[in-house]
């Protein structure tokens, strides 16, 4: 008897333990999860494990074909600027000769190459059998340029698959096949340390249907193109769940301090009543910015919290989600820091306009141009579906004016008997100089290109004096010319590189002197 007592005393405990426990779990549903969610939270996001690998930027053998022997191959990178490391652990059973010097059982090659041009090899012996590496891909080959007097530099801009630097005298000093790349360019740091950066496209599945951008890693590499840092998202907040990089701008202040930007597909319940919307939360893209430093987010803004702004939209900016699944209403595609105050200004290319945001608090302290114009830029000074934008030395904002007339989303749709269907758009490089305070516009040029990119393009200064401008033509709708070189103050074209391709297109393309 006693023992039956003990098993139901023992039963009733179980029991008591279980509903307790379950009690609990419907009271705190995620409590379960909340470790790993906070591990989640605090898991890097900006480096790869394997960066500070030795084998991490070695460049791959290309697959040979043993059997065939006498082919003809090529290397995805390499660079006559530095030292070159070819991966040779694919062929650790075989005898291996490169350029008749003996490399059977080495795990890699490490070599300098003084040009890179279509007539210079590798010679590759397996196994007594010869190959050929050529140190300039196809695909890069039988471009053209014009050189008209340059200052000796270089530039930097991607090409079909291609990260590539090319110095003024037309030879290709670097390249790297990424498979999708935007915006290579160089950083110099406050101590003078160099820097190279570029983004890749990645997960294809993290791409929002019908929206102008594509989800990248943000990729840094040091001075001799060893890679030192990956960024692949934005960092979880509060507010935010993990999300891919934009596509459009990655400002580089030191290693492993950034401002990044993210395209952040939301529903929002927040669109003024006066605006048409689905009447059950519309579908939208936030613009999301965020400063990070060591994998932790000094600043974040994000556009939905600025329910005023989706009336300035003119473009993409169906908030009935009819035209497309998400409405890209503000279309984020450029930042730059003011020298002055360290605030951002930032152009939404679907608003026509340029913001000047509170590196602190966020607030928007001005806007130029678009519907809510404050510095009373008459029509013919008004831009159109901006992109790069920069500062001159006198504070002076430096700007790619695409020039639309018609739209390139899905919304607004414009009747085929409109008379904006009879004009011609025009893409000019703006300098506005304006008075904050004042609210007023001090000095305004307009250069006309005589040329049409509807998107992507690049202006940047590279003498002011002379108004020298470096064009990334970007989509290029009637422009031969991937890139150009030109000083506004003679309408002379310095230096023109034209590919050997019409479909390559350049997001943006920049030059510096090293």
């Amino acid at each position: 008897m006693r023992s039956k007592r003990y098993i139901k005393i023992i039963g009733l405990l179980i029991y008591t333990i279980l509903i307790a426990g379950i009690v609990f779990l419907i009271v705190n549903p995620n409590n379960n999860n909340s470790s790993s969610a906070e591990d989640e939270k605090k898991k890097p996001i900006s480096v790869s494990e394997n960066i500070n690998d030795e084998d991490y930027s070695w460049i791959p053998l290309p697959e040979i074909d043993l059997e065939n022997p006498g082919g003809v191959y090529e290397l995805n990178s390499l660079t006559s600027e530095a030292k070159n490391t070819i991966d040779l652990r694919t062929l650790s059973d075989h005898e291996v000769q490169i350029n008749g010097e003996d490399f059977s059982g080495k795990e890699s090659y490490t070599f300098n190459i003084d040009s890179i041009n279509e007539e210079n090899h590798i010679e590759l012996t397996i196994d007594g059998e010869e190959y050929l590496i050529k140190t300039l891909p196809e695909t890069l080959s039988n471009y053209d340029y014009e050189n008209n007097g340059a200052e000796d530099g270089f530039y930097y801009f991607t090409y079909d698959s291609y990260i590539v630097k090319l110095s003024t005298d037309g030879e290709i000093v670097y390249y790297n096949d990424v498979g999708f790349p935007f915006n290579f360019t160089m950083h110099k740091t406050e101590d003078g340390k160099k820097y190279y950066s570029y983004g890749f496209r990645t997960n294809t599945n993290d791409k929002i249907d019908g929206i102008g951008y594509q989800p990248v890693k943000a990729v840094i590499m040091d001075e001799s193109y060893k890679i030192v840092d990956e960024v692949e998202s934005i960092l979880p907040t509060d507010k935010l769940n993990v999300n891919p990089l934009d596509s459009h701008e990655f400002i580089f202040i030191d290693l492993g301090h950034y401002i990044v930007s993210s395209y952040y597909p939301e529903e929002v319940f927040n669109i003024p009543s006066e605006i048409k919307q689905n009447k059950f939360g519309a579908n939208v893209v936030s613009a999301v910015i965020q400063e990070i430093k060591d994998n932790e987010v000094l600043f974040e803004w994000n556009s939905t919290d600025h329910p005023e702004l989706y009336d300035l939209s003119v473009e993409h900016n169906d908030f009935t989600n009819e035209h497309s699944n998400y409405a890209d209403y503000f279309h984020f595609n450029s930042i730059a820091i003011d020298p002055e105050d360290d605030n951002l200004i930032v152009s939404a290319r679907n608003m026509d306009t340029i913001f000047k945001i509170d590196r602190e608090t966020g607030e928007i302290h001005w806007k130029l141009g678009g519907k809510e114009d404050e510095f009373g830029l008459d029509e013919e000074q008004k831009f159109k579906r901006q992109h790069k934008l920069s500062f001159l030395s006198d504070g002076t904002i430096l700007l790619f004016n695409n020039g639309n007339i018609l739209p390139k989303g899905p919304y607004p749709i414009i009747p085929e008997d409109s008379p904006l269907m009879d004009e011609t758009a025009e893409t000019s490089i703006m300098k506005i100089k304006i008075d904050e305070d004042k609210k007023e516009i001090l000095d305004y040029e307009n250069f006309l290109t005589g040329e049409f990119s509807g998107t992507r393009g690049s202006a940047q200064m590279i003498n002011e004096k002379e108004n020298n401008v470096m064009i990334g033509w970007g989509s290029r709708e009637n422009n031969d010319a991937v890139f150009t070189e030109m000083n506004f103050s003679t309408g002379e074209e310095v230096f023109v590189f034209y590919p050997n391709n019409d479909d390559i297109i350049s997001y943006r393309s920049y030059k510096f002197n090293e």
